[in-house]
């Protein structure tokens, strides 16, 4: 009987002081854990955002390039361009100038034949845009919807032959392109290139 009493005796569970005591151990645990692993697991989508807006840019920026330098400039690519006075090819040809503002001339992207056409903001579908020249990616790129929560600004200059804004002493002879493709939750990634008037 004695034996009985001692088995019954060890075979107890948790009291009730002891589990809330083993919830609060947990729970403090669970904190510390959660306080250093999860932003490491937040962190963990920053290569696949990093490698799909580099695809991104990529592709605006070869759409913007494969346009011509200015509204001026002739679509077939001949060796007189605008600005371009000193070309002896342009004897009994008239020059004209390259066109001092930048920015769209067609209300439609479709329309756009120049690189400086594309200044503003694209965005995907469940994104907006609080710029003036907003336009959907859908019209710049065929496979927008692989880029959800996207959008992409283009910022384009002149720059001259001395690497500078101004145009005071010198032809337009290139134009900077900046695109900085953003989303959500990560940092910009920005993509600059160059046209140059040919």
């Amino acid at each position: 009987m004695n034996n009985k009493n001692n088995r019954n005796a060890h075979q107890r569970g948790f009291t009730l002081i002891e589990s809330i005591v083993a919830m609060v151990v947990m729970g403090i645990a669970m904190t510390i854990l959660f306080s250093i692993f999860f932003p490491r697991v937040e962190d963990s989508g920053r290569p696949q955002y990093i490698v799909r807006a580099s695809a991104l840019g990529q592709s605006v920026m070869n759409t913007i390039l494969s346009r011509g330098f200015d509204d001026n400039s002739d679509p077939s690519g001949s060796r007189i361009r605008c600005d371009d006075e000193g070309n002896p090819d342009a004897v009994d040809v008239e020059i004209q100038e390259c066109s001092s503002a930048l920015g769209p001339e067609e209300e439609t992207a479709n329309a756009f034949n120049d690189v400086d056409d594309y200044i503003g903001c694209w965005y995907a579908a469940d994104v907006q845009c609080t710029e003036s020249n907003s336009y959907p990616l859908s019209d710049l790129i065929n496979n927008s919807n692989q880029y959800p929560h996207f959008k992409v600004m283009v910022d384009v200059m002149n720059i001259n032959n001395n690497g500078t804004e101004s145009f005071t002493d010198s032809k337009h002879t290139m134009k900077k392109v900046t695109l900085t493709v953003s989303s959500q939750n990560y940092e910009s990634v920005k993509f600059v290139g160059y046209k140059g008037n040919y």
